[in-house]
Parts: structure tokens; C-alpha cells; sequence
């Protein structure tokens, strides 16, 4: 084999790998399985803070009218 059939094939085996290395990488359902899951975590994540900030608000003002009731 000569020089050029050598220095064809590294530079074809390179570029092919690097192909299927951003292929597997960057595949669309892996992006858009974990786009997917990031937002119903955030979403999820986001709806269970505020039902525990309304609990939260509706506790202290429960407290504070207990509080108003026997100071009297």
C-alpha cells in the first residue's frame, strides 16, 4: 500500500468517527427524552413549592387569628 492509501483511509476513519461520535452523542430522542424530563421535574418541582407556600401562608394566618383570640 502506498503513502496516499494510508494517509486516505486514517483521514476517512477519522472523519467517519467523528461522524458517529456526534451522531450517538447529539441523537434527537436522547435530547428530546431529556428536554422532556428536565421540565416536568421543573414543572413538578415548581407546582409543589406553591402548594407548600399556600399551606405555609394559610398556617401563619390561622396562627396569627389563635394569637388575636386569646390575647382578648
Amino acid at each position: 500500500m502506498s503513502k496516499r492509501d494510508w494517509i486516505t483511509g486514517l483521514a476517512a476513519g477519522i472523519v467517519g468517527g467523528i461522524g458517529v461520535h456526534k451522531l450517538k452523542k447529539e441523537s434527537p430522542v436522547y435530547k428530546t427524552k431529556y428536554n422532556r424530563k428536565k421540565n416536568e421535574l421543573y414543572e413538578s418541582g415548581k407546582t409543589n413549592y406553591h402548594i407548600y407556600d399556600s399551606a405555609k401562608q394559610r398556617l401563619k394566618a390561622e396562627a396569627e387569628e389563635n394569637i388575636k383570640v386569646k390575647g382578648k
